[in-house]
C-alpha cells in the first residue's frame, strides 16, 4: 500500500506547545494574584503606604497588558506555523502545494476541493485559522503596539469572529493593544489537535481507496489517549 503518512512528529510538537502554554498560564495566574494582593493592600492602608500600594498596583496592571501580549505572541508564534506546516505536509502527500500568500483562504480552498471538509476537519476551522493567521500577521509585523490604523482594522475584523476570542486594552476608548484570550488559545490548540488527527485519517483513506479498500472516515478516538487527564 502506498504510504501517505505525515512526515513529522506533530503529536509531540503539540505536547511541547501545550507545556509552554501551561507555563504561561501559570505566570498569568501569579501576576493576577499579585495585582489582587496589591489592591487589597491599597484598601487597607492610608497615607504614604496607600500611595505606594496604589502605584504598585497600577504598575502591575500596566505590566499585565504587555505580558498578555507577550504570551499571545508566543502562542500564535507556535500555533500558526504549526497549522500551516501540517497542512503543507498533508497537501504535499496528495500532490498539492500551498501558496505562500492568503494562507487561510488557500488552505480552505484545497481542503474543500480534495474532500477534506466537512468530514475530516473541525467545523469551525475556517473562522479559527482566519483569526489566528490575521493576528499572527499583525503581531509579527508590528510587535506589541500597533499603529492606530492597524488597531482599528483589527478591531473591525474581530466583529466577524466569536466574542471573547481577543482582549483589547484601550487608551481614551481607542484600541491600543490586542491579545489572544485564554479561551481562544485553548480553542486553537484543540483545533490543531483535531486537525492533525483529521489529516492523518484523510491520508489513510486516500491510500485505502487507491487499493480498493473502504475508507474508514474520521477516527477521533485514536488520539484521545494522549490527552486524557
Amino acid at each position: 500500500m502506498t504510504s501517505y503518512i505525515l512526515d513529522f512528529d506533530y503529536l509531540t510538537q503539540l505536547v511541547a506547545i501545550r507545556g509552554l502554554l501551561g507555563r504561561n498560564q501559570q505566570a498569568d495566574a501569579t501576576l493576577s494574584k499579585e495585582i489582587s494582593d496589591s489592591a487589597e493592600w491599597a484598601r487597607q492602608t492610608t497615607g504614604r503606604a496607600n500611595d505606594f500600594a496604589v502605584d504598585q498596583m497600577v504598575d502591575l496592571l500596566h505590566i499585565s497588558i504587555y505580558q498578555a501580549v507577550a504570551h499571545s505572541m508566543a502562542a500564535v508564534g507556535m500555533l500558526a506555523p504549526f497549522m500551516e506546516g501540517v497542512f503543507k505536509d498533508a497537501f504535499k502527500r496528495i500532490g498539492e502545494e500551498l501558496p505562500r500568500r492568503d494562507t487561510a483562504k488557500n488552505i480552505l480552498a484545497i481542503a474543500e476541493r480534495r474532500g477534506l471538509t466537512p468530514c475530516y476537519l473541525p467545523d469551525d476551522l475556517a473562522t479559527t485559522i482566519e483569526a489566528l493567521f490575521r493576528y499572527r500577521n499583525d503581531s509579527l509585523h508590528w510587535g506589541f503596539e500597533w499603529p492606530k490604523y492597524v488597531c482599528q482594522q483589527f478591531q473591525d475584523a474581530t466583529a466577524q469572529w466569536p466574542d471573547g476570542w481577543f482582549e483589547v486594552a484601550r487608551i481614551d476608548a481607542e484600541p491600543w493593544m490586542f491579545s489572544m484570550s485564554a479561551t481562544f488559545i485553548d480553542h486553537c490548540f484543540e483545533v490543531a489537535k483535531e486537525t492533525v488527527g483529521g489529516l492523518q485519517d484523510f491520508l489513510v483513506d486516500v491510500a485505502r481507496r487507491e487499493n480498493g479498500l473502504k475508507p474508514l472516515g474520521r477516527q477521533k478516538e485514536r488520539m484521545s489517549w494522549l490527552w486524557d487527564g
